[in-house]
């Protein structure tokens, strides 16, 4: 029997692919922990929470265990780290794990005696961050020197790991992989589609991307006139992963303007379980981010035969090769995204050669269960070789 892990990870518990991590871990009885300040309940994971609040000791008191009812950047920074590092010391783990490089993440960097271990996401290190101050810069380059295991979801994310200074033997591309028992290709379509309400006999495209600006959903929206003018019969479908009203209502206002609100069913929040029933109710599948690092959405979609226009990125190409599996287009390009959708739906034979490509593609490389016992080899790998050096003991 393998050994049991003891992981503590700091990031994001709200976080879906944080979430599938843990919990795929913890099924498989290894002792797992977040340390985070977005909390949620999580079967099998404890979950410490770590939102600042008052502290109502006298200041004497307080200020022995370095808390500071005060916000000095750098005081508080300072007191954040001592509080960290006693609770990851009190948890003891095997290893830990941070998911990104901004807060909570970060405090992995300052943590010593544990093998550390990062999930970088592209806003670490692939965005353009102007405006970032030097002191983030700095710590995110002594994190690529600093980690022993460094992961990310594409090739060029993992690249660009290397570029900021991580040792090429320690970066690795590591898929999230999607859950084939949900998402997956067959099934009744028109069944599906009854059971969210949807019409049977429509052409449905679907959004499922979040609103954030750089998701570029309003240009979604602004070719949506000339799709219908030129395909009878089509639904366009919006579901998103977090709340914004302002975005929300500006995306409303800008299909009211378009004359086009008939045409779209907006679902918004949409929980994860019920994400993979959309994607096989849908034919195409329009993601136009200006930035990404290898979409999950994307791999959801392509499981569930739902065939995607999709913004022509390095990590989206890793996947899709346009006119094979999919079609690319420049994602501030509303009439590139009109073409395309428009090829797509008037071409069923299309969607479903390139639906039966990208199934099977899925399965020989993308499935969850494949990625997440990689990524527990790794963790294997990564004890085993500090043992070796006997740098684990006595240097906390």
């Amino acid at each position: 029997m393998s050994e049991i892990l003891k992981i503590c990870h700091i990031g994001w518990a709200h976080s879906i692919h944080v979430e599938r991590l843990m919990r795929w871990f913890a099924r498989k009885g290894h002792i797992i922990s977040i340390i985070t300040d977005h909390p949620k309940n999580i079967d099998g994971v404890e979950v410490y929470d770590i939102r600042r609040k008052p502290d109502p000791r006298p200041r004497l008191e307080r200020y022995k265990d370095f808390h500071f009812n005060i916000r000095w950047k750098w005081l508080y920074r300072l007191n954040e780290i001592v509080r960290i590092k006693k609770l990851v010391d009190e948890i003891s783990p095997d290893i830990i794990h941070s998911h990104s490089l901004w807060y909570p993440g970060y405090f992995g960097v300052y943590l010593k005696g544990y093998p550390f271990v990062i999930t970088v996401l592209n806003g670490d290190i692939l965005w353009k961050k102007d405006g970032i101050d030097i002191y983030t810069r700095l710590r995110t380059n002594w994190a690529m020197k600093k980690a022993d295991i460094i992961t990310g979801v594409s090739k060029e994310l993992v690249n660009a790991c290397i570029r900021y200074g991580a040792n090429k033997d320690r970066v690795h591309v590591m898929r999230r992989g999607v859950n084939l028992s949900k998402f997956n290709y067959g099934g009744s379509k028109a069944e599906i589609r009854r059971k969210l309400g949807l019409p049977e006999s429509a052409k449905i495209v679907l959004s499922p991307r979040n609103i954030g600006s750089f998701y570029n959903v309003d240009k979604i929206v602004e070719a949506i006139p000339r799709i219908i003018r030129e395909v009878e019969d089509v639904k366009f479908v919006f579901i998103w992963h977090g709340h914004n009203k302002e975005r929300e209502e500006k995306l409303n206002n800008l299909a009211s303007k378009l004359g086009v609100k008939e045409f779209i069913r907006n679902d918004g929040v949409v929980s994860h379980d019920k994400v993979a029933l959309y994607h096989k109710a849908s034919d195409v599948m329009v993601s136009v981010s200006q930035h990404d690092s290898g979409p999950v959405a994307l791999q959801e979609a392509m499981a569930c035969g739902d065939v995607p226009v999709i913004s022509n990125l390095s990590c989206v190409r890793e996947w899709i090769t346009d006119g094979w599996n999919g079609l690319l287009v420049e994602p501030n390009n509303v009439n590139q995204i009109a073409e395309s959708t428009i090829r797509l739906l008037e071409n069923g034979q299309m969607i479903k050669t390139f639906a039966e490509r990208n199934w099977k593609l899925i399965q020989e490389k993308g499935s969850q269960d494949y990625w997440m016992g990689k990524m527990e080899e790794l963790y294997y790998k990564l004890l085993a070789g500090k043992r070796n050096r006997g740098s684990l003991a006595d240097s906390r």
